[in-house]
């Protein structure tokens, strides 16, 4: 309610006294500038309505907005490096057991690790010529060290490529690379290549 509209004129010439207004009230001077505090003349309402104090609701919407983006942002991050850690372990533990089978002359497991699409380059007969060859040293892998990824997209599929050293139980060590593509949350092989142990 707007107490300052159809406010009849005052007989100023007999201000009266008025207690002290309430908590975040204060006496409208600003009508009559020479009446003292808490004067008030018949018929005019003594207080000025209190203000509102803090900030205007719209800053308080503009603010929750930009907090909002942020915790959604943070989220987001969060949540992606979450993501890229579990596909990079993932990925690291195929190429062990890809290794693990190597070490077993195990070329049926080797097989089985491959991407099927990749199957028509990446044979068993070839897993096991390699089983065969280097038997001397595959038989002594150990573990997977040093290892460093590199996420990437191929005709909408993400791949992994992952690169660090095989270390084998006679101290020596060598290369290893391999390319892994996600197919139905799992991941399998596409390409690798284990170099000559040192």
């Amino acid at each position: 309610m707007n107490y300052l509209q159809n406010i009849p004129t005052p007989d100023i010439s007999t201000p009266q006294m008025y207690p002290p207004p309430p908590p975040g009230y204060a006496p409208i001077t600003r009508l009559y500038p020479s009446a003292q505090a808490y004067q008030y003349y018949p018929g005019v309402y003594p207080y000025a309505q209190p203000r509102k104090s803090g900030l205007p609701g719209w800053v308080w919407l503009f603010l929750a907005g930009w907090i909002g983006i942020i915790i959604l942002g943070i989220i987001v991050v969060v949540f992606s490096l979450a993501t890229v850690s579990t596909w990079r372990q993932d990925a690291l533990n195929v190429s062990d057991q890809f290794l693990k089978a190597a070490r077993a002359g195990n070329a049926d497991k080797m097989y089985e690790l491959v991407l099927p699409s990749a199957k028509t380059r990446l044979t068993r007969a070839s897993f096991q010529t390699l089983v065969n060859q280097r038997r001397s040293y595959l038989s002594r892998y150990s573990n997977l060290t040093n290892i460093t990824s590199k996420i990437s997209t191929n005709n909408g599929n993400t791949v992994i490529n992952l690169s660090g050293k095989i270390n084998y139980s006679d101290g020596r060590t060598g290369s290893f690379t391999a390319a892994l593509q996600q197919l139905n949350d799992s991941w399998y092989i596409t390409d690798y290549s284990v170099g000559t142990p040192q």
